[in-house]
């Protein structure tokens, strides 16, 4: 910061050692304050709570992965030493923010602006056009497509259940190979597709939320034969991957797939919202930020993610949307219409002008 000259304001939004680190040098030298304030991680310590997976006995084993005190605390913080706070928009959000963290938005200041995350559509575009093309494939697709080959003849040409992300316990990818499982029609409907984290040098949150999917994999052998994961790719990659289980492509890839989202909750879900651009109707949580753009029967599903049979449900029916001419066309119509970079660029600068 002391590099140049100071900025205007500035913005931080992850609960890290990085955010509290700036917002110290921030705050010695009068730099405005703007925090993306959202209940992370008091929402997730919630729902293991009532899930029973976190308790006084548990806590410190939780803690020491995932820095739960810390991370609390900081947010606590910020939301009380901010000129400005920014919301993501969420049902009820007032009263959620209060009985998890404590902050009661309309007993007055901070200022907050409620300000919905934003896609670049011209990416999507891309990734549609690419995928169209049959010449030089991109690498990302031809690794799908030799993954799929490995799999049995009555595999091939089936839809794509896709899930991109962290390959960690909240993010619920163990979850979604268990539904698989638990559910064979929905098995035989499609193919499962996991994005994300380091197979070859995996931390140890991934090698963790790895071994639950291996143990499921051991569980129920003939889930080798339905269940792909690719491993970390870029955001270009991904668009590829949804633009691939929109369309189609070769004779692999069924035409009409769908997106999943296990997440324990989420307080936006940016990954879902670029499904949703690509075309591709989403399974998401129905706590957090999903439930203000998934419109049930006709963008996706809301569901307990928690609970794999109703995952796996949800899950089918969101493909029973997928193969309606009209999905594809309404799940893009609210990205445009809400969730574009351009108008999250405008509310954001109107944001910092005040501060």
């Amino acid at each position: 910061l002391l590099a140049g000259p100071l900025p205007d304001v500035v913005h931080l939004r992850m609960a890290d050692p990085g955010t509290y680190a700036t917002a110290q040098v921030a705050l010695s030298y009068g730099i405005p304050l703007v925090f993306t304030f959202a209940p992370d991680p008091h929402g997730p310590i919630e729902a293991a709570e009532t899930a029973g997976t976190l308790d006084r006995r548990t806590f410190a084993a939780h803690d020491a992965q995932a820095a739960l005190w810390f991370r609390a605390n900081l947010v606590e913080r910020l939301a009380q030493e901010a000129r400005e706070l920014v919301l993501f928009p969420r049902t009820g959000l007032p009263d959620e923010l209060e009985r998890l963290t404590g902050v009661d938005l309309r007993s007055g200041p901070p200022r907050h602006t409620i300000v919905a995350e934003g896609i670049d559509l011209n990416s999507t575009e891309r990734a549609a056009a690419d995928v169209a093309v049959a010449d030089a494939p991109p690498r990302v697709l031809v690794d799908l497509q030799n993954a799929i080959r490995r799999l049995p003849s009555d595999r091939q040409g089936l839809p794509l259940v896709v899930s991109a992300g962290r390959l960690v316990e909240l993010k619920g990818m163990a979850r979604l190979v268990k539904a698989f499982a638990e559910d064979p029609s929905l098995s035989m409907r499609a193919n499962l597709v996991l994005v994300g984290g380091d197979l070859d040098a995996p931390t140890a949150a991934e090698a963790a939320e790895l071994a639950r999917i291996q143990g499921h994999l051991e569980e129920h052998p003939q889930l080798r034969d339905r269940v792909v994961l690719l491993g970390q790719r870029s955001h270009e990659d991904v668009a590829l991957v949804l633009a691939a289980a929109r369309h189609g492509w070769g004779k692999t890839i069924g035409p009409d797939g769908s997106y999943a989202c296990a997440s324990t909750k989420e307080e936006f879900g940016l990954a879902i919202v670029e499904a949703l651009a690509a075309g591709l109707p989403a399974t998401a949580p129905l706590t957090g930020g999903p439930a203000t753009y998934i419109v049930p029967g006709q963008t996706g599903t809301l569901t307990d993610t928690t609970d794999t049979a109703a995952l796996a449900t949800a899950i089918g029916a969101t493909l029973d949307l997928a193969a309606e001419p009209a999905t594809a066309g309404r799940a893009r119509a609210i990205v445009e219409d809400r969730y574009t970079l351009e108008r999250r660029a405008r509310s954001l600068t109107a944001v910092y002008r005040v501060t």
